[in-house]
């Protein structure tokens, strides 16, 4: 979901706090709302609030507008319907209490996929050929594999990092833990292209 609210700017020095139509305090209001109902589900659920966009973004201003992304994963595609309702609820009662107007710019339910069973086995089969240990993971990671699956048989490789940090400068994953990601890669690559079987 892609969320706006819109407040009044006015200077923070004057401006009594009983007064004050802040966006960034409706925006704040959501991100923790956004975490507690992902919260409630456990594993079922995660959620996050990448990005936020503050206008003027002025220290001694009251935020007039806030633009936010709210994201929603779940396998669970009723779940996230669910999720989606409470949030615009939760959006009303959050510009009520703030004195704030919003809009949803925009919002897309985006179901969960299934990567190609097909292949999951196939790279099962190369690990052992190759003397590597795999395993299954069930995720809501999607990368490039979220619009690929649509058109062509997809899998994810992970490869392990050190105290499963991600997406992070910290992140850390041995030389030894690459080279094996890549002989995977690549054996995987030769055995589907010159495998019998179909990947369409």
């Amino acid at each position: 979901w892609r969320v706006r609210f819109d407040g009044e700017q006015n200077h923070t020095g004057p401006t009594p706090m009983a007064a004050r139509r802040d966006a960034l305090l409706a925006a704040a209001h959501t991100i923790t709302a956004v975490r507690d109902e992902a919260g409630q589900h456990g594993l079922q659920m995660h959620s996050s609030v990448g990005r936020i966009e503050v206008y003027p973004n002025s220290p001694n201003v009251v935020p007039s507008r806030v633009s936010l992304l709210i994201e929603y994963r779940s396998r669970d595609v009723g779940l996230l319907s669910a999720a989606g309702e409470r949030l615009d609820a939760t959006l009303h009662t959050i510009a009520d209490r703030t004195m704030t107007g919003f809009e949803v710019e925009s919002s897309v339910l985006r179901p969960p996929a299934r990567l190609h069973e097909g292949f999951a086995e196939l790279a099962h089969a190369v690990g052992g050929e190759l003397g590597l240990s795999t395993a299954d993971s069930m995720t809501v990671a999607g990368h490039d594999a979220i619009s690929m699956n649509r058109h062509y048989p997809v899998c994810l490789l992970f490869i392990p990092s050190s105290n499963g940090v991600s997406h992070n400068e910290a992140e850390y994953t041995s030389d030894q833990d690459m080279r094996n990601g890549l002989r995977m890669l690549t054996g995987l690559l030769y055995r589907a292209c010159t495998s019998s079987a179909s990947f369409r």
